[in-house]
């Protein structure tokens, strides 16, 4: 589970962000609906868009 501010999830939204869930490193450049996608960190297909991990409920939004 992720756990951000509704600022930073906007932010991350924006900017094309997702999360790999094998290694949990940040991935750039990823469209919001990405699912396993490969990362380009440890190479697992476990990458997925900020939205869709949203939508999975692998991000929970908190008060600041």
């Amino acid at each position: 589970m992720f756990t951000m501010t509704e600022e930073e999830y906007c932010d991350r939204s924006e900017s094309n962000e997702g999360i790999c869930l094998a290694c949990k490193e940040e991935a750039y450049g990823v469209e919001p609906d990405a699912c396993n996608y490969k990362c380009e960190s440890c190479g697992a297909t476990e990458v997925f868009g900020i939205e869709e991990l949203l939508a999975m409920g692998r991000i929970e939004i908190c008060e600041e």
